[in-house]
């Protein structure tokens, strides 16, 4: 059996505002699963999910190599996100739009939503 550790590189709020305002900002909503999965950073191969313990829906998408928080993982997004943190509502209302204004929105809503969990990580 192979035990990995992974020690991500947790950005600063500023930090994750920067990289998904200048990143190239995908947005992947899978409804069948409940899953919502955001990416400002393109990684070689997939990335692993590193969840919280606060809140447990939420985990960082690390970069296997360099270790770097390159996206957010959210599973139970309707079901449990959305209730306990309404304000995620938004993030399918921005990914439905293109351009800066929907990239920028995004970025608040989830640097808010890494800054009230970031001690957890």
């Amino acid at each position: 059996m192979s035990v990995y550790e992974y020690r991500p590189k947790v950005p600063s709020r500023d930090q994750l505002r920067e990289s998904m305002r200048t990143g190239s900002l995908r947005v992947v909503f899978d409804p069948t699963a409940d899953e919502l999965l955001v990416f400002w950073r393109e990684c070689e191969r997939p990335a692993v999910s590193i969840f919280l313990t606060e809140p447990d829906w939420l985990a960082l998408l690390v970069d296997p190599d360099t270790h770097e928080v390159i996206g957010f993982h959210i599973e139970a997004f309707r079901q449990r996100a959305v209730r306990e943190v309404p304000e995620l509502s938004a993030v399918l209302a921005h990914a439905a739009r293109d351009g800066e204004s929907a990239a920028q929105g995004t970025a608040e809503t989830l640097a808010a939503l890494l800054g009230r969990s970031a001690t957890a990580a």
